[in-house]
């Protein structure tokens, strides 16, 4: 598959990578849309020590189920989803309390370990959720990184008010949308 790769300071490359492996629970994510952030510039002008070249940068993103892993029944290939983009440890006592957001030991996409500026993406089925079909990938990009302590996505996800009126769209200035 092709990536486009961080290979230093504002040094970028389109590669070609393996395509990820799919394990117990995973699914295998045919990228959408990704989100550029903040966090993503600072990771390209070097000035983020976490973010160690070579890696695929990349947390917020959307895309379509290609492939499930063994263990996943509730989702079907083509499916639209977005990805939340914090895996946590699970065992923690923030986890147990719903707290995944901070817990210690919480890896993240494009930081921890290859993002979504690529053609797929492996993600955990506990990441994932639906996309209404009436938004946009672009729009679906940003829904993974506003879930709250193990929240589904309601009706606010799907750009409406918990009453079912439309929410007015706001355009997100410090993020940037790649879609393919």
């Amino acid at each position: 598959m092709r990536a486009l790769v961080y290979t230093a300071p504002r040094e970028l490359e389109l590669q070609d990578v393996p395509v990820p492996r799919l394990e117990s629970g995973t699914v295998l994510v045919r990228v959408r849309a990704v989100g550029v952030c903040g966090s993503d510039l600072e990771g390209f002008l070097g000035k983020s020590k976490r973010r160690v070249p070579p890696l695929v940068l990349g947390h917020e993103f959307s895309g379509e189920v290609a492939e499930l892993g063994p263990g996943v029944r509730d989702f079907r290939v083509g499916d639209r989803v977005a990805v939340y983009p914090l895996i946590p440890c699970g065992r923690c006592r923030y986890c147990a309390l719903g707290r995944q957001h901070i817990c210690p030991g919480r890896r993240v996409y494009g930081l921890d370990f290859h993002g979504a500026l690529a053609e797929y993406v492996c993600a955990p089925r506990a990441s994932l959720f639906r996309l209404p079909a009436d938004m946009s990938f672009c729009a679906g990009c940003t829904c993974g990184t506003s879930r709250k302590r193990g929240a589904r996505p309601g009706p606010r996800a799907a750009g409406r008010r918990r009453d079912g009126s439309r929410l007015r769209r706001r355009t997100n200035r410090d993020a940037h949308f790649l879609a393919g």
